[in-house]
Order: structure tokens, then C-alpha cells, then sequence
């Protein structure tokens, strides 16, 4: 199916891991407990952020894609084609 290629990219669930990457703060060298924590939630905020920017990368490639896509025009047109045909009959 056309569409099913396309929902499988919308849900997708990226498999990296951006806890590595977004270590800025090191929370073994806080000096109390609260600076610890303040540490591991800016860690956390950093690791929310690149993945909102890594979701948004990716619908945005489905969204051109799907765009430039010659089977989804096809299947939009005989969609409509479809639906023509069954008023066009509802009505005679």
C-alpha cells in the first residue's frame, strides 16, 4: 500500500541515544544534592531538545517526500476519480 510506507515513517521511533551527547553538565563533580539534580534535569532538557530537532528532521523528509511522491498523486486521483463516479451514480 502507498500509505502504509508513509505512516510507517510518521510514527517512527528514532533508535539513538542523545544522552552522550548532551552531557554538559557532569553530575558526579555537583557539590550538593541540589546541584546534582539541577544538573541531571539541564542533561535531560538537552537530550528533549536534540530529540524534538531529530522528529522534526524526520517529518519533515516524509513531508517532501510524500509531496514529490507519484503514487500518492495517482492514488489521490483515483480517489477522486472514485468518488466522482459513485455521486455521479448516487445521482442518475
Amino acid at each position: 500500500d502507498v500509505y502504509a510506507f508513509y505512516d510507517y515513517w510518521e510514527k517512527f521511533e528514532s533508535w539513538r541515544d542523545f544522552s552522550l551527547s548532551s552531557r554538559e553538565h557532569d553530575p558526579d563533580s555537583a557539590d550538593s544534592r541540589e546541584e546534582k539534580r539541577w544538573m541531571i534535569k539541564e542533561n535531560e532538557r538537552g537530550v528533549k531538545t536534540l530529540k524534538k530537532k531529530e522528529y522534526q528532521r524526520i517529518t519533515t523528509l516524509v513531508d517532501r517526500s510524500r509531496s514529490k511522491d507519484p503514487r500518492i498523486k495517482r492514488a489521490a486521483k483515483a480517489e477522486k476519480e472514485a468518488k466522482k463516479a459513485a455521486k455521479e451514480a448516487k445521482a442518475a
